[in-house]
């Protein structure tokens, strides 16, 4: 009897929904989706180690600017709920740009990533986690997690707030979406915000989520849903703002998006549809395009 794949997030028994290649090489691997929480992963991913090998220039071109656009985004997120001397980390930092960047802007963080060397910010590395930060960031990190619970519970062991960024499932034509990048192989771990709110519930944490690729995790209360403005300077010179809502876990939902939002958050999430809505049809409301990030 061939045995069941089970959630990594909730333990639940998954559906095979697609196949995909991975790597140009690799046919016919099944990904899993669970119906209890929507988490998508790949079969045993084998070849993790192996993509791993190629230059990450090649992979990720647009890294630069995107490190530029969270930057600010911190900052705006510090100076509305923390205080300009909380000691931060920035977890799984790559190259460090992101600590030099906010190094610059004289903030208190340090790089932390075991694989890769810390080419911007060496003078501010750590090698190994044995302290506790007031909050730890990760830029594009959980969906390269091959046991994404057990990977985060560790990460929680040193913050009360963990600001993530890894983008949502969208709603439909999901073996399509771009996300996925199976050419390069490493991205492994595919969320919903209903996963994320699993996750969070079980390690105590209050969960705050733009819907779409932004999330915290925090032990604060923050309201039921805030906005953060920030500048954009590449798209029209207007102001650009994220919605955050206080999302929960909502068990074999097919509809969890709208249950998990609270009452007063409900009008936000109208506004938020409304800009969805607009960003499908190719208007920018970021300061960079994950689309072309990936050549598509």
């Amino acid at each position: 009897m061939q045995s069941k794949t089970l959630c990594k997030i909730c333990n639940t028994p998954c559906k095979h929904v697609f196949n995909k290649i991975i790597m140009t090489k690799y046919h016919n691997i099944k990904y899993y989706k669970c119906p209890n929480c929507g988490f998508l992963s790949p079969e045993t991913p084998f070849w993790v180690e192996e993509s791993y090998q190629k230059e990450a220039i090649s992979i990720d071109p647009d890294r630069l600017k995107r490190n530029i656009y969270v930057k600010n985004l911190i900052m705006k997120l510090i100076k509305n709920f923390y205080t300009d001397d909380i000691s931060i980390l920035d977890f799984a930092g790559g190259e460090g740009l992101l600590t030099r960047f906010l190094r610059d802007e004289n903030y208190n963080i340090f790089n932390y990533d075991k694989y890769s060397e810390s080419l911007y910010s060496y003078e501010y590395n750590i090698k190994d986690l044995n302290k506790n930060y007031d909050l730890i960031i990760s830029s594009e990190v959980l969906e390269h997690f091959s046991a994404p619970d057990e990977e985060l519970g560790k990460i929680l062991q040193y913050t009360d707030n963990y600001f993530f960024t890894t983008c949502i499932q969208p709603e439909n034509d999901l073996e399509n979406w771009f996300y996925l990048i199976p050419d390069n192989g490493q991205h492994i771990s595919f969320y919903t915000t209903n996963s994320l709110a699993y996750l969070a519930e079980k390690y105590n944490m209050n969960f705050y989520s733009d819907l779409w690729w932004c999330h915290l995790f925090t032990k604060k209360d923050l309201g039921d849903d805030f906005t953060i403005i920030l500048p954009d300077q590449i798209v029209r010179q207007k102001l650009e703002f994220k919605i955050f809502h206080r999302m929960s876990f909502v068990s074999n939902s097919n509809n969890a998006l709208k249950k998990n939002l609270s009452k007063t958050g409900r009008k936000s999430f109208k506004k938020y549809r409304i800009l969805n809505s607009l960003y499908q049809r190719g208007i920018n409301l970021l300061d960079f395009e994950w689309r072309n990030l990936y050549g598509e």
